[in-house]
């Protein structure tokens, strides 16, 4: 390859999914592509992307509110395991035993083309991202209102 001065596309580092089962159980699929709610914390999605820091893997979890596409949960971490999203669960600052379904991926992870120096610059430019997601970001189905906006005018907003 040398003497051609041909490069291989293999010497580029890419997310190689798992061939794991361990999310095969035939569960029914009950929010069955009706990504709304009637009420606040009725109906939580999550989502989980894997992001390149210092040339190794690290991960995000966020947890979306889908009365207002409120981003309410999220965490970051070097490992991709259950305390990535029990802390993103954990950051939840409002009652969790109003929620009826908590409905997740099931493993269809991205991956963010965007490379951070640390976890921790990972973590800030998260928090940042959450915070123009739920306080800016004009949302179609939300009559073009940020989501907090949304919540704060709605009959249903808690006190």
């Amino acid at each position: 390859m040398q003497k051609y001065k041909l490069i291989s596309k293999y010497t580029l580092t890419a997310f190689k999914p798992s061939k794991s089962t361990s999310n095969k159980d035939d569960l029914p699929n009950i929010v069955n592509q009706e990504f709304s709610a009637d009420r606040p914390m009725q109906k939580l999605t999550t989502h989980l992307t894997y992001i390149r820091v210092s040339g190794k893997w690290c991960y995000a979890c966020l947890i979306l509110d889908l009365y207002n596409r409120e981003i309410v949960g999220w965490s970051v971490s070097s490992n991709k395991n259950a305390d990535l999203v029990l802390e993103a669960m954990k950051s939840i600052p409002y009652d969790l035993d109003k929620v009826e379904v908590f409905h997740t991926d099931r493993g269809a992870e991205f991956v963010n083309a965007y490379k951070f120096k640390s976890l921790e610059q990972l973590a800030l430019l998260t928090h940042d991202y959450i915070h123009w997601w739920n306080h800016k970001r004009k949302h179609s189905t939300l009559n073009n209102l940020s989501p907090l906006t949304f919540k704060a005018r709605s009959k249903l907003a808690p006190a």
